[in-house]
Formats: structure tokens, sequence, C-alpha cells
């Protein structure tokens, strides 16, 4: 299960991070978000910790098929903050 939260958690910070500003995809980022209403831009690319329920959810029917794993979600959640977190540091920096 350690495993799949890793993925799920890189797949998630891979996603956000290429649609940032100054990243390969943000102006597909900034026209779906001009598009999309912001509840459903969040969990799908726009803020990581929010990512964590709707790919935690997709990683955990596809990666595990088993839906009686109730840590998964926050787990995922979990280390997506500390990434967040970790990302919001390293850029503050700069």
């Amino acid at each position: 299960m350690l495993a799949n939260i890793i993925i799920t958690s890189l797949f998630c910070t891979g996603i956000h991070m290429v649609f940032k500003e100054g990243f390969l995809l943000d102006f597909l980022g900034n026209i779906m978000r001009a598009h999309l209403p912001h509840w459903m831009a969040s969990p799908l690319f726009d803020c990581l910790v929010c990512m964590g329920g709707f790919w935690g959810a997709t990683g955990l029917f596809f990666l595990t098929y088993d839906w009686k794993s109730v840590f998964y979600f926050p787990c995922v959640i979990g280390v997506n903050t500390i990434l967040n977190g970790l990302i919001n540091k390293l850029y503050d920096s700069q």
C-alpha cells in the first residue's frame, strides 16, 4: 500500500507542476482555469492537496482494487501536503 501511496502522490505532483505558470503546459492550464469552475479545476490539476482526493480515488481503483483501504485517501492527501509545503518553500526562497 505504501508504494501505491507514493506512486499516486508523485503522479499528482507531476500533473500539478506541469500546469504551473512557467512550466510545459501552463498555457493549457490557463485555458482550463478559464473554462472550468474552481471546484473542478482544483482536484484535477490546480491544487496539490485537493488532488489527493480525486487522484487518490482513481489510484485506489486502478492500483489496488481494494475499497476497504480507508487510510489510503488520508495518506495520499498527507503526502501531497508535505510535498506542497516543500515545493512552496523551494519557490518562495528563489
